[in-house]
């Protein structure tokens, strides 16, 4: 194993998986940030690559636009839950064509499912997308926590991962995270979870520096022996 995907201990052995999506099962920050972008054109603003990662990946569409709006002295002047609709419609049109998982996440959650572990996905992202990117990636009966299930708090806030333990009968601590973005990472520390990283949108340094327990560059780097035994067997 390289320098770059050197673990800094044996993960423990954990009972289920819980997986943000939006960068981590799908590869899907560029086709946000496209769509963010092209909505934004109209208004004079455009979210540079390096901000969106910085600022922006995984903390929702309302705050994205309200933040970017209020930047430029425009919130208030225009309807966020129109431009909200709207790009739910655009993200949904580029989504069919382009949409694609992780790399190396396929082969990783099929053995998932042969090892009989279980597993959910907790997201930030709003109903309607993460319904549609299950179902282009043909994971439409994966059990499902967003946002909207606990109050529309978003995550670094740890109520999606809270409620993600919750409905698999499990305490955080027999669960492990699989993330991508800083606030992904705090919302699982904060809820108690061990939290393991794909280096898909942000530096490994903020990653760790947010406490991630593991980060690797994607899913060919891990194996669910890494961290889990058959269901039975726990």
């Amino acid at each position: 194993m390289s320098p770059s995907t050197a673990v800094r201990k044996q993960p423990p052995r954990f009972s289920a998986a819980i997986f943000d999506l939006d960068g981590t099962v799908t590869d899907s920050a560029p086709l946000h940030l496209q769509t963010f972008n092209q909505l934004l054109k109209e208004y004079g603003i455009t979210i540079r690559k390096e901000t969106w990662f910085s600022l922006y990946e995984g903390t929702g569409s309302k705050h994205i636009f309200e933040d970017a709006l209020l930047k430029h002295g425009l919130l208030g002047k225009v309807d966020v839950e129109l431009l909200r609709k709207r790009r739910r419609a655009l993200f949904k049109e580029v989504a069919l064509t382009q949409l694609l998982p992780v790399r190396g996440f396929g082969r990783f959650y099929d053995i998932l499912r042969e090892l009989q572990i279980p597993s959910i996905i907790a997201t930030n992202g709003e109903p309607e997308n993460v319904r549609l990117s299950l179902r282009i990636l043909k994971l439409d009966e994966e059990q499902v926590i967003t946002a909207s299930d606990v109050g529309n708090k978003v995550k670094p806030d740890p109520s999606v991962y809270l409620a993600a333990c919750k409905r698999l009968g499990l305490p955080p601590a027999r669960c492990v995270v699989f993330e991508d973005s800083v606030s992904g990472v705090t919302a699982a520390k904060r809820a108690g979870c061990y939290c393991a990283c794909v280096l898909t949108t942000t530096p490994r340094e903020k990653l760790e520096r947010a406490g991630a327990d593991l980060v690797v560059e994607d899913f060919t780097r891990l194996t669910p022996s890494m961290f889990f035994e058959r269901k039975g067997r726990l």
